[in-house]
């Protein structure tokens, strides 16, 4: 299996090829299979022993793409929560790898001629722009949700922070039917990570400061982190950053519930 081979996975193409007896696939065909939008991003997140870049004839000429060998094939697999991304793997590891692995090439049919290979070359070009005309779709139709989400942010009244992200929180949560409260949690978490603070020695100490500048001590306990927050102009800044980066990959379906 010195040639590029092309085949279909339930009716989406899938091109293959072998590098120095090491099975490659193309990445962006691995993704549209997966469901998952941005194949780049994918590529950016894959360690350089598991990711190269081939070579193919297409109706344009030859073209540089991405490809994964096997761990990097697994990798891509593992970050897709799709339900066919199982099925994928099981294709993979229990048909197409044992078969090469036997025979040297991977079959369902008889060997294409040049010209079907062409064609077949030519549909997945077709089937790639029709899958990224439906994202657009897909982007616009999200694109009304996001802007409403943003323009909280864009309120003057910089004392209704706490209140306006708050707000933020609240309507993400409910738009994409996560926990409240599991998402604060790891909202929070990733900003002590981003920063290296520790929100709650924050919160005690913002307490404390409340009880002697007079306040009662159930209105210093109702204080929550959101308000350590909120006294910190570099915590609100990133925090607010984090936010929108979860907006963001909500709206391109990356955020886990």
């Amino acid at each position: 299996m010195n040639d590029l081979q092309i085949f279909t996975y339930n009716e989406i193409p899938l091109r293959m090829m072998e590098i120095d007896g090491e099975v490659w696939w193309v990445l962006k065909d691995v993704c549209g299979i997966l469901g998952i939008g941005n194949a780049s991003d994918v590529a950016r997140r894959l360690d350089d022993d598991e990711k190269g870049v081939g070579q193919i004839d297409t109706l344009k000429g030859k073209q540089n793409v991405t490809i994964v060998n096997e761990p990097g094939l697994y990798n891509v697999i593992l970050r897709s929560d799709k339900p066919e991304a199982k099925d994928f793997k099981r294709w993979v590891t229990h048909e197409v790898l044992p078969q090469i692995r036997r025979t040297g090439a991977y079959s369902t049919n008889h060997p294409m001629t040049p010209a079907q290979l062409i064609a077949a070359q030519a549909q997945v070009l077709v089937d790639m722009e029709k899958r990224m005309d439906e994202m657009q779709s897909q982007t616009e139709a999200l694109e009304a949700k996001v802007d409403t989400a943003i323009k909280v942010f864009s309120k003057p009244a910089e004392d209704h922070w706490k209140a306006d992200m708050d707000e933020a929180v609240k309507r993400f949560c409910a738009d994409n039917h996560l926990s409240l409260v599991a998402t604060r949690g790891r909202m929070y978490d990733e900003l002590e990570r981003t920063v290296n603070c520790d929100v709650d020695s924050r919160l005690a100490r913002l307490r404390k400061r409340k009880r002697k500048a007079g306040a009662r001590y159930r209105d210093a306990m109702n204080l929550t982190k959101l308000d350590a927050i909120a006294a910190d102009k570099q915590l609100r800044a990133v925090f607010e950053g984090i936010v929108r980066k979860w907006q963001a990959q909500a709206a391109t379906g990356e955020v886990d519930a």
